[in-house]
């Protein structure tokens, strides 16, 4: 004999069935607060931010110098590494520019990666020792290995963030948000023509939408003495993640990459003033301090053309 369901048991089905479907773990959901907001006067499109000799280093994604910050967060030198022609707004013509997208420190060097959403434009990584003259190197073929890998077939190549550890590099495509994990050590000895192509491990996160449009990656660090990365994400309604749009809102999350795997879910805060979404693009996080009970970020947006912002946040994860 069957007995029929009632509205009340359907509707408690339905609710057992999407919270057990559902993968993201809201327990102890991220908090984010933003602490100091201001113009980042001068540079007009901040795609990077990192500290380097215990300064902030910003990169621009169409300008061919690092800013050097000083304590109150405006521009106190800037480091010139290429001899781009600067149009009357003094930036790079979006064919030409380098696109510098993800910044990263290691053993002292700060290393700047173009976006190789562009080649061979945008195949490039600088890298900036100490007080030396930056140099140049070409990402093409490296960049051209990871377009031919099968993660990348109907993806286009779009580095954005970077991150590194003692022993993993990772790189952060923004386009369907891949997450690839490299050996750095093999990584290191194929950019000197040591040894072959590093394959990556490639994962593909699932990130939060606005209206109806998932987040992007755009920046990354490593939480000093953990296996955590604090990634930055915005949305754009942009038919691609290439060309610019109507910016929606940005996020700031938490990945765990011991944990990490194909449609993983990493916690996320989205970045809210007055208690609405914040319509700003960030493009870049890196760690000023980290205890266990609070993580002291600094932040950098892209403004498309206009000035862009600097902010300092308490990000708190655990």
């Amino acid at each position: 004999m069957h007995l029929p369901f009632s509205k009340y048991g359907l509707i408690i089905l339905l609710a057992i069935l999407t919270f057990g479907l559902s993968t993201w773990d809201n327990t102890n959901k991220p908090e984010l607060t933003i602490t100091e907001r201001k113009v980042l006067s001068g540079v007009a499109s901040a795609s990077g931010i990192a500290i380097f000799n215990d300064s902030l280093y910003v990169i621009g994604d169409d300008v061919p110098w690092f800013y050097q910050l000083n304590e109150a967060s405006t521009v106190q030198s800037k480091i010139s590494f290429g001899n781009y022609p600067l149009g009357p707004d003094s930036v790079i013509a979006k064919p030409e520019k380098p696109d510098l997208e993800a910044l990263a420190t290691t053993e002292n060097t700060l290393l700047a990666l173009g976006s190789g959403s562009l080649s061979p434009q945008r195949d490039i990584m600088v890298r900036l020792a100490d007080r030396n003259q930056p140099q140049i190197y070409s990402l093409q073929s490296f960049y051209n290995r990871l377009r031919s890998l099968p993660e990348f077939k109907r993806t286009q190549l779009n580095i954005e963030g970077f991150a590194i550890t003692n022993d993993y590099l990772f790189l952060l495509n923004r386009e369907n948000n891949l997450v690839l994990r490299f050996f750095l050590s093999d990584f290191l000895a194929y950019i000197k023509a040591e040894e072959s192509f590093p394959k990556p491990e490639i994962y593909k996160i699932i990130l939060p939408k606005i209206k109806g449009i998932e987040a992007g990656l755009s920046g990354a660090d490593i939480i000093p003495g953990t296996s955590k990365i604090i990634f930055t994400a915005s949305v754009e309604d942009t038919p691609n993640p290439i060309d610019d749009g109507e910016v929606l809102g940005s996020f700031v999350g938490i990945i765990d990459i011991k944990e990490i795997e194909n449609q993983y879910r990493p916690g996320y805060a989205a970045v809210m003033e007055n208690n609405k979404q914040l319509p700003i693009k960030l493009e870049s996080v890196s760690i000023l301090n980290h205890t266990p009970e609070n993580t002291e970020i600094v932040l950098v947006t892209d403004s498309d053309g206009g000035n862009s912002e600097i902010l300092r946040a308490d990000f708190k994860w655990n």
